[in-house]
């Protein structure tokens, strides 16, 4: 899809959702047309919203309560609604790296995001989505690449991100090891003023040092249907030009940053009365940039199907969840290496189906019980100009329990998670008998599929109306990627490599954890009206069978090959995260703070484009403090991230150290009216040069330098 297309299929998008505000407007007689006084909104604090796809059991959607996570009993994070334009300028790299526990890759110039939770990415190891579709575009290209998966989302139509650290139960822990994260896209009540059925919404956005322009503009509208239902569509389109950055010591960045992002979305919500819901949706995205000495062209497209069921009773509250993805990658054939004829495509399809039942089983004694089934499909496909990425097709199922158990000031959760996978695809050609030749040779199609039982078990407690203890016990596993276990090594220009280097018997990787936490939830604490929140939460997993790239000998070869293999021993992974705020009104402070370890086994091709290490730095603070003015229509705030010395892998089994580093950002933004708010971000204030931690870039200070973005959200 080019971007003539993403332009004609969102222009007439909108302009059939303006024509029904125009026609509503016309003949508009309801009181809802009325000016409506705004409730307050105290933006700045990090609240989660309501919506189609979620990490059970935190909704990332519009209009949530802001306590949520912190009534939690685990590792979740949600930062939702206006700040992420207005703190954060939508930046998802930003946004992740400010939770505890959580980071991102960070590649100077790919927009693609890949996430890392507790020193874990790539390989299935995080379930990284958008509205709940997991992405899982891959191509390993370049010393720097991970080959990880990367998800690619426009900053003006981005509304909120979820991420719960650890086991997941239910369908989105589904062949997971370290956790789960959603980005939430605009829906009806981010476009649509609150008591209004129709409006427009604009964000334009401008800025220095390469920073460029982008803007975006979306309009919804909400109808009555016979019988005391309604309906509503929103769409909405996006696109930016960017150019090169500077960093901070004056040099341009290489390879050149520059992308120009186009995207759009529909969203279709029929509500026909209180037992039927129905959410359509459709996105899109399309970008072209340099990596790798290549010039990549990404056209994503995701389309999603939810239904719910609530006849009302205790016995049946049903969800049913579709989706279909599929990302194009191509490399401009007129320029780049041996590879530039390269073509893939990742499509995936898959659903879910839970049901919640609630009933006493004593007077004293309560229940929740959530059931249900998820699967899905993923099949990446390439051209013969391959390289380090060989085509498969990965399908995972699980069939879940989740049963709660109330009595008094005690919670039990007990989870019990069946995972099912099975993995299929092409084993290159090779001699009998050599490495993992099987005795009829090469070139044949192989298949292998295993299942697991995978509990999670909390305890928690409320001693105090505002203090829950809790205690988390739980098991993980991922599965052997098609990109490990159908290595063939890397073959030039149009090989399709050895399949004696293909090591499909490699074992799942499992994690066995403990988690230890409490959250603190007091209002009025030192003045009327005034919220105190705070998550400390301790993890600590055991991982075997962890996955690396090594050299090895194989039989029938004189040489040592880099082959996929399980590192004998056990990885640990523990630490400390800290999340938590004071909002007074007038002012507020909120932190995130991350102390981690981890022993992750480096493999020989690590750092070399054979997969990379992810280690989290030793410790990363984020400090955010602001204050309000003028009714809080004026905010004026700060932040400070320290981030603590990381290793990386430099090649052929070895690591370094990167350098700590402490950024200073500011933000500010005013509500000029109901309908119109100006923002500010300034980022690297002070303008450090300084490598980013897990970039994958060496010790390369690829960070941007000091960079002033301004812009103007509308709504009407």
């Amino acid at each position: 899809m080019n971007n003539h297309h993403i332009i004609r299929c969102s222009t007439v998008a909108l302009a059939a959702v303006c024509s029904a505000i125009a026609l509503s407007v016309a003949n508009a007689q309801s009181p809802n047309g009325a000016e409506q006084p705004p409730k307050p909104v105290k933006s700045d604090r990090k609240a989660p919203a309501t919506s189609p796809l979620v990490l059970p059991p935190i909704t990332v959607s519009a209009g949530s309560d802001t306590k949520a996570p912190f009534q939690t009993s685990g590792g979740v994070s949600v930062i939702d609604g206006k700040i992420v334009q207005e703190k954060f300028g939508g930046d998802a790299n930003a946004i992740v790296r400010s939770m505890p526990g959580t980071f991102t890759r960070m590649s100077s110039s790919q927009p693609g995001v890949s996430v890392n939770i507790r020193g874990f990415e790539a390989d299935g190891r995080v379930n990284t989505m958008i509205d709940g579709v997991p992405q899982t575009f891959r191509n390993t290209a370049g010393h720097a690449s991970t080959g990880g998966e990367l998800l690619y989302i426009d900053t003006n139509l981005l509304a909120g991100i979820g991420a719960e650290r650890g086991a997941v139960n239910g369908a989105y822990g589904m062949g997971s090891l370290a956790g789960a994260v959603n980005f939430r896209t605009i829906e009806f009540d981010d476009v649509v003023l609150e008591g209004q059925d129709r409006g427009v919404k604009t964000t334009v956005k401008a800025g220095s040092n390469g920073y460029g322009a982008s803007g975006m503009a979306a309009a919804g509208v909400r109808t009555e249907l016979a019988g005391g239902g309604q309906a509503s569509i929103l769409g909405a389109f996006s696109y930016g030009e960017h150019g090169n950055y500077q960093r901070g010591d004056g040099t341009y960045n290489r390879p050149d940053a520059s992308n120009k992002p186009g995207s759009g979305l529909v969203k279709l919500h029929i509500q026909p009365d209180d037992v039927h819901d129905l959410r359509l949706g459709a996105r899109w995205y399309k970008n072209d940039f340099l990596i790798s000495g290549y010039n990549w062209g990404v056209d994503n497209a995701t389309y999603t199907a939810n239904y719910k069921y609530q006849p009302g009773g205790d016995g049946i509250d049903l969800r049913i969840n579709g989706y279909y993805n599929r990302t194009d990658m191509s490399y401009d054939p007129t320029t780049g290496g041996s590879y530039r004829k390269r073509n893939t495509r990742d499509f995936g399809f898959g659903f879910d189906i839970a049901n919640t039942s609630r009933f006493d089983i004593t007077d004293e004694l309560s229940a929740r019980w959530d059931y249900g089934a998820a699967y899905s499909s993923n099949d990446y496909k390439v051209n013969l100009f391959r390289g380090a990425n060989p085509p498969g097709h990965m399908q995972k199922a699980r069939a879940f329990s989740d049963l709660t158990l109330s009595q008094g000031i005690f919670e039990l959760n007990a989870g019990l998670n069946y995972d099912y996978w099975d993995l299929s695809g092409r084993q290159s050609p090779c001699k009998p008998n050599i490495g993992f030749c099987p005795p009829t040779g090469g070139n044949v199609d192989v298949s292998r599929h295993e299942s697991a039982l995978n509990p999670k078990i909390t305890l928690s407690a409320k001693p105090l109306d505002w203090l829950q203890p809790y205690v988390t016990y739980s098991h993980t596993f991922r599965p052997p990627s098609a990109r490990e276990a159908l290595w063939a090594l890397v073959p030039i220009g149009s090989g399709v490599g050895g399949g004696q280097y293909s090591n499909f018997h490699l074992n799942p990787e499992t994690s066995k954890g403990w988690e230890i936490g409490a959250n603190i939830v007091r209002n009025d604490l030192l003045y009327g009206g005034d919220e105190l929140r705070l998550k400390v939460n301790y993890f600590n997993n055991a991982i075997d069978n962890y996955i690396v790239n090594n050299l090895i000998n194989i039989p029938g070869d004189p040489y040592e090959r880099a082959i996929w293999v399980n590192v004998p021993g056990t990885t640990h992974s523990r630490g400390f995260e800290v999340e938590g705020g004071y909002d007074a009104g007038i002012a507020y402070v909120n932190l995130s703070y991350t102390q981690a370890s981890n022993n992750q086994p480096v493999g020989w091709g690590a750092g070399i484009g054979n997969g990379d290490s992810t280690f989290l730095p030793e410790s990363k603070v984020s400090v955010d403090v602001g204050i309000r003015a003028f009714e809080e229509a004026l905010t004026i705030g700060a932040t400070m991230n320290h981030v603590g010395g990381s290793r990386y892998a430099v090649g052929f089994g070895d690591t370094a150290t990167k350098e700590a580093y402490t950024l200073f950002n500011a933000y500010a933004s005013y509500k000029v009216n109901k309908n119109a708010t100006a923002f500010l971000n300034i980022e690297n204030l002070t303008n450090v040069a300084y490598s980013p931690a897990v970039s994958g870039e060496m010790g390369d200070k690829t960070g941007r330098g000091r960079t002033i973005t301004v812009g103007l959200t509308t709504q009407f």
